[in-house]
């Protein structure tokens, strides 16, 4: 195939996956909605992974040609389910808070609160890509623990697993009594007046 085959493989998947959220945002908002959209979408991507899979079955990855072929055909159905998954899961999480307004709640110890739907609107998507992160970690790790040994992936292996250790220390030193408040910065913070 080559490197001039493989990098066009490459730049048209990203093109593709770029190209097809207007597809899937315009599914969502002419004719089937955010949710149905979501659960095609997601059924199209996973009938896409399967392709893709098959195509690197030792029986098909022996014909180089059919294998190439049920590749890129697999990349063209997992861009679509991605395509059409995207631009439509961010809103519908949105869609999701209950608050419009800022209001005032009152605590149990009797303080009276401000609760800000924009704050909380991006604390939501803050933990949204948090886990999105955690997950695609996690998937890298687990990826490289299912490789034959070799000092290079040994060393990512030991890396990956160092930097896992430390993002759950932090996660219990969040959560433990001891941990400082959380405190929004007050005043300027990037040219102070």
């Amino acid at each position: 195939m080559g490197q001039q085959a493989s990098t066009g493989i490459g730049t048209f998947n990203q093109f593709w996956v770029y190209l097809t959220p207007l597809a899937g945002a315009y599914i969502a908002d002419a004719h089937l909605g955010r949710y149905r959209t979501i659960c095609v979408a997601l059924a199209v991507a996973i009938f896409g992974h399967i392709v893709m899979v098959m195509s690197a079955i030792p029986p098909v990855i022996t014909k180089p040609e059919n294998s190439l072929a049920a590749f890129i055909i697999g990349l063209i159905i997992m861009g679509s389910g991605t395509g059409a998954f995207k631009p439509n899961i961010s809103p519908l999480i949105a869609e999701q808070l209950p608050l419009t307004k800022m209001t005032i709640r009152v605590t149990k110890k009797g303080e009276r609160v401000i609760v800000d739907p924009a704050v909380t609107a991006s604390r939501v998507y803050h933990y949204f890509y948090l886990f999105i992160n955690i997950g695609a970690l996690v998937g890298q790790i687990g990826m490289v623990s299912l490789l034959p040994p070799t000092t290079n992936q040994i060393n990512l292996n030991l890396t990956s697993t160092g930097l896992l250790r430390e993002i759950c220390r932090f996660l219990a030193r969040l959560s433990s009594p001891d941990s400082p408040s959380v405190r929004l910065p007050v005043g300027h913070v990037v040219w102070p007046r």
